[in-house]
């Protein structure tokens, strides 16, 4: 069991102790004069001197509670263990004073027995201890991660064969059952505190013994061994009077039936603790028995009790200094949170909890409770389809656990796995891990826990359509908390088998529920199917929209756009329900199809919070900590990047919210906006089928398209074929006819249109749109028509940039681990003579507050010549390889030249995202910043897009690899064009870019050119 540090001062610093003044004047300590005085107050201070003629040792014993001791003696002997019954020897010279202090902020009695012994004579216990302190010491913290405790017990064992007397025999035993603990191995430990209470049971020290006896139930419940601590505590016998560890040991009795689903028993046992701990004046303790009173009234719904004894909890916690228990507080208010669909505030809770559990405070038990935040935090990960965050999460909760003493722990790993994967849509795997948690929990005889683990599997039979209706009636009366989650398997098993009555009646019940984020919206899509097989189409859309405006809601009011796309991600099944439905009223011959699936596109709206001064520190952490995984050569720093992105996501919502609930305008009046000779194109995924649906100025009509599994699958074969230059021609020009076929099987607009605006989906932006055929015609798009991928937007259009060009170029050296850009080097010289006296042309290093600085300024065009990176599936792992050194002297200027640092910095995804950008257009030279890195499910997660959602009006970047000699063809033409274009088009500039590199000899292979992209904002005036 954890002992508090004892500080070590010089005796000058006794003479002040900065504000804790000394509760009255030194009390003396005299030769041979037991003296027991009463532990200070919190807070308060003893001071004792020794008025001894000469050096003698002093001996301090703690009486039930822990003490802080400061005091310069040396040497000294101490035993900070078992807890409040510690030991300390100490070799005071005439004068000498010390002070001692309680250790917590607790109000509860406590002695101190102190003696001066100045005869001079030898003593077999002090100079025993005098040996052991330095092994005893270790067993106060955990060893680094990894170290096997063993030859530490060795140690203590051997110490425990020369011990001079039992007290000290018992003393090593309880060292040993420490030492195991402190490293995590539950079992071990809770055989030697079986072991030491014995000894101190002979040594004649009961309440030692009665401590170790907690430690060694309470090490049995870590393990999972629930009915073992049941058994155990029935075959003690009872702890005579009332007292700090008698209640202790009854309370792993209220956690080991808690544990066992015994939730009533549990919560009248916590009750009765909680009682008792106010008595006896443990505050601490009582926080702790508030916290698993809370669970237990978390468990049987009761969510308000529970809500409300935590917010009494924290403010406790805090005065008394507790910070362990603040972190026990923030986690449980994290599920309180979750499980009301509180996403952000979870977050906020999560990263809270976190920081405690990251700082040490937690002592010996800070690895397990790490791992039970990490596992939340995965939870939540995966309802906001971050799922590569998900994963690393759990891995890290694992790295932290000991599959023979955590096994609860570990099977908890397992269910979230299983989540993961089934949101993957890879079920065999998620059954995998769900048999494993079962068994786990059947072993530890937690038999609702493994009946709960059903519930999934019963999800993913669910999905496979193998319901079992018998299974879920069963499971819905063993476990109530689970109910919601069956009550919604319930409702779409009535709705499968056509039980309209039963199926209203579960989900009218769901309505009343606070429920967490994706049960929130699987009772939307429910509610939307039972009411659309009940004829109301009406009542179906308004289900939808509902859920649709409360994601909305949050997205606007979260702090961090990462955060914001994260949930407006999450609203892809609504919009996918309603399309499917869309699609199947326009077989039937719907004439308003268009206009209704227009309706369920998703519009960009601003958020309703300023980002707080604190949002720069965090990012740039994320920022150097990333950079330190990727390129490991340049720095030592240790990998941050999960804790950075944490932060960022949980960040809390600033007071100066402006929100803004907005809808698309009808489409006739957008189509009055649409220019001639333009098409806007929007594909509408509606899970097993597919559809176009096209907007020009004239009319808007819905085309059939193929199922989005055979065009993705086309798409995936096209980009598989643009790896390399060396791949022929002809079979990327076949790759991407299928595309075209699949995409446009009908009903398209009979000729090329001279303009083709594609509305933002995840799954189209990764197309090579210039390379597509239009149908009816062999040649790519390249040669009849200007294509761009735009996010539709709740703003006004701006009025065409000046040809002002801030240029940006990082050329790393080779000292820097990336290989040096020899052309971008000379990209401002290009740009100059390409665009000639209409360009306003300055030019500087590519630094990362240099680029931040130019995207926030509204009157240039930002050129940035850089290496790109793009990393699959981890949130903000895409951005630019930059300038590292601030200092370095611009372009032109003497003793540097452009874009050579040897250093480079980091600027991700995140930074775009949460930082508003102004610059009217955003050319990336670099590598794979169009591309999209599937970190969030169902959104973008693409570089180039982000710089569009935080307010680029244009953007041009790469979705694959770019070669830099290629550079010297195509930004010269990108910048001749845009010079001549007084609309500053960047996506006709970007065209005729890649036909100039389609027109030369050495970049006339799709490789080279097919790649670039152009990205833009498509304003529409929304109603509010």
């Amino acid at each position: 069991m954890r002992r508090p540090m004892r500080k070590l001062l010089l005796p000058l610093l006794l003479l002040a102790w900065p504000g804790v003044p000394a509760a009255s004047a030194p009390t003396p300590l005299a030769c041979g004069k037991p003296l027991r005085i009463a532990v200070p107050a919190p807070a308060a201070v003893a001071e004792l001197v020794s008025v001894a003629p000469g050096p003698a040792w002093l001996a301090v014993h703690e009486l039930g509670q822990d003490i802080d001791l400061d005091s310069g003696a040396n040497p000294r002997a101490q035993a900070p263990l078992p807890p409040r019954f510690g030991r300390w020897w100490l070799y005071l010279q005439p004068g000498e004073s010390l002070r001692l202090r309680r250790s917590w902020r607790n109000p509860a009695a406590g002695q101190v027995q102190l003696e001066l012994d100045c005869s001079g004579a030898t003593s077999p216990a002090r100079d025993w201890l005098l040996r052991a302190t330095p092994s005893l010491e270790r067993t106060r913290k955990a060893l680094p991660l990894g170290n096997d405790p063993a030859p530490l017990v060795a140690d203590l064992r051997a110490l425990e064969a020369v011990a001079p007397d039992a007290y000290s025999r018992a003393l090593a035993r309880h060292a040993v059952a420490q030492a195991w603990l402190m490293n995590g191995r539950s079992n071990a430990a809770s055989a030697a505190f079986a072991q030491a209470a014995q000894a101190w049971r002979a040594a004649g020290a009961p309440q030692q013994a009665l401590a170790a006896r907690v430690g060694e139930v309470e090490d049995l419940h870590r393990a999972g061994r629930f009915d073992e601590v049941l058994q155990t505590l029935a075959a003690m016998p009872p702890a005579a009077g009332e007292s700090y560890f008698a209640v202790r040991l009854d309370d792993v009795r209220c956690s080991a039936l808690a544990s066992l689903a015994r939730a009533q028993q549990a919560r009248g046992c916590y009750q009765r603790n909680l009682a008792r701990l106010q008595r006896l004046g443990e505050l601490n303790e009582s926080l702790v028995v508030r916290q698993s009173l809370a669970s237990v009234e978390q468990t049987l719904g009761r969510h308000d009790r529970a809500a409300a004894l935590l917010a009494d909890a924290l403010p406790l916690a805090a005065r008394l200094g507790a910070g362990f228990s603040a972190g026990r507080i923030h986690l449980q208010l994290a599920s309180l949170a979750a499980e009301r669909g509180h996403v952000g505030s979870a977050l906020r809770e999560l990263s809270a909890a976190l920081a405690v559990f990251d700082s040490g405070l937690a002592g010996e038990v800070n690895l397990r409770w790490q791992a039970n935040t990490l596992i939340q935090l995965a939870e939540l990960y995966t309802e906001l389809g971050a799922h590569d965050e998900a994963y690393l999460a759990i891995a890290d909760a694992l790295a932290r656990l000991s599959a023979a003493d955590a096994r609860e722990r570990v099977a908890q790993a397992l269910e979230a796995l299983a989540r993961v994967d089934r949101a993957r849509h890879r079920e065999a795997l998620a059954l995998r891990w769900l048999d494993g948690a079962a068994h786990l929990y059947a072993a530890l005889g937690e038999h609702d826990r493994a009946a709960a683990v059903q519930v999934d599997a019963l999800r993913l039979r669910a999905q496979q359509g193998r319901l079992d209706a018998a299974a879920l009636a069963a499971l819905r009366g063993q476990l109530p908390r689970h109910a919601p989650a069956l009550d919604l398997l319930g409702a779409e098993l009535a709705l499968t088998h056509g039980d309209r009555v039963l199926a209203a009646r579960l989900l009218a019940h769901l309505q009343a529920r606070d429920l967490p984020l994706g049960q929130r919206l699987q009772l939307a899509r429910l509610r939307s199917r039972a009411a659309r097989e009940s004829g109301d189409s009406d009542a179906a859309d308004a289900a939808l929209r509902d859920a649709l405006a409360w994601l909305d809601t949050l997205a606007q009011s979260t702090a961090s756009s990462a955060f914001a796309q994260l949930l407006r991600a999450s609203a892809w099944p609504l919009r996918s329900s309603a399309w499917q439905a869309v699609l199947d009223d326009a077989d039937r011959g719907t004439v308003d199809a268009a206009a209704r699936a227009w309706r369920w596109l998703p519009l960009a709206t601003p958020r309703a919070h300023t980002a707080t001064a604190q949002v720069a520190p965090r990012l740039q952490a994320f920022d150097r900590a990333l950079a330190a995984q990727l390129l490991p050569a340049l720095t030592h720093a240790s990998d941050g990047t999960a804790q950075a992105l944490l932060d960022t996501l949980a960040a809390a919502p600033s007071d100066d919210a402006r929100y803004r609930a907005a809808t698309l305008p009808e489409l006739a009046q957008f189509q009055r906006s649409v220019p001639a000779a333009t098409v806007v194109m929007a594909w509408l995924d509606g899970g097993e089928r597919s559809g176009v649906l096209w907007i020009t100025r004239e009319r808007a009509w819905l085309a059939p398209a193929a199922a989005p599994a055979v065009l993705r699958a086309a798409i995936a074969d096209l980009r598989a074929s643009l790896h390399a230059p060396a791949t022929p021609s002809a079979t990327i020009a076949a790759a991407a006819a299928r595309v075209s076929a699949a995409l446009w099987p009908a009903q398209a607009p009979g000729a090329p249109p001279d303009q083709l605006v594609v509305l933002a989906d995840k799954t189209l932006a990764a197309v090579p749109w210039p390379l597509l055929p239009w149908p009816g015609q062999s040649a790519p798009l390249l040669d009849t028509t200007t294509t761009r991928v735009a996010d539709l937007v709740d703003g006004t259009r701006s009025a065409p940039p000046a040809l002002q060009v801030h240029a940006l170029i990082a050329a790393p050296a080779v000292a820097a681990a990336l290989p040096a850009l020899q052309v971008a080097k000379a990209e401002p010289g290009l740009i100059r003579d390409a665009a000639g006296a209409a360009v306003a042309l300055s030019v500087a290093r590519a630094s990362r507050a240099g680029v931040l600085a130019a995207l926030a300024e509204p009157t240039a065009i930002v050129h940035v010549a850089a290496h790109g990176m793009t990393s699959q599936g981890r949130l903000g792992y895409a951005g630019l390889w930059l300038d590292a050194d601030a200092s370095a002297p611009d372009a032109g200027s003497e003793g540097g030249e452009v874009g050579a640092g040897a250093q480079v910095d980091f600027l991700s995804w995140l930074d775009v995202i949460e930082q508003p950008t102004r610059a009217p257009l955003v050319v990336l030279n670099a590598c794979q910043l169009g591309a999209d890195n599937d970190a969030i499910a169902n959104g973008s997660s693409s570089f180039a897009q982000a710089l569009v959602q935080s307010g680029a009006d244009a953007v041009v970047a790469a979705l694959w690899p770019v070669s830099d000699s290629a550079s010297a063809l195509w930004v010269p033409a990108f910048y001749a064009s845009l010079a001549a274009d007084p609309e500053r088009d960047a996506a006709s500039a970007l065209r005729a870019a890649q036909r100039r590199l389609r027109d030369s000899r050495a970049f006339r292979h799709p490789f080279y050119w097919a790649s670039l992209a152009a990205y833009a904002r498509l304003p529409v005036q929304a109603p509010h």
